[in-house]
């Protein structure tokens, strides 16, 4: 098995970073708008202070990033590979003698250090 760590690892990796973060960005905004939405109930007609549940909404979050970052994963690879196919990229690196299991292997890793 080559080793994981070369130029085109690399690149790959930085291509997926900038869509995994904003995946990641967005889904959890969702997320959030869609507790905060569940939330007003106990501001507007229970009266509890926004500080309560400033802090209800703090404890969500690890729940909330369980829910973000396999979507972040998902989406952000899809949207690399999909921009490195659209440019051409990925039939060059083809050309280059890299299988598909190779070409996989950064987004692969990446998904396993983010789980």
């Amino acid at each position: 098995m080559p080793k994981i760590g070369g130029r085109l690892d690399a690149y790959s990796l930085k291509e997926f970073i900038g869509p995994f973060m904003a995946c990641i960005g967005g889904f959890t905004i969702i997320l959030v708008s869609g507790l905060l939405f569940e939330l007003t109930d106990l501001i507007l007609i229970r009266r509890v202070p926004a500080e309560a549940v400033l802090r209800m909404l703090v404890c969500k979050l690890p729940g909330i990033a369980v829910l973000a970052l396999p979507v972040g994963v998902l989406f952000g690879t899809l949207l690399a590979l999909g921009r490195l196919v659209k440019d051409g990229e990925l039939t060059v690196v083809r050309a280059l003698g890299r299988s598909f299991p190779r070409i996989a292997a950064p987004f692969l890793l990446a998904g396993l250090l983010v789980s």
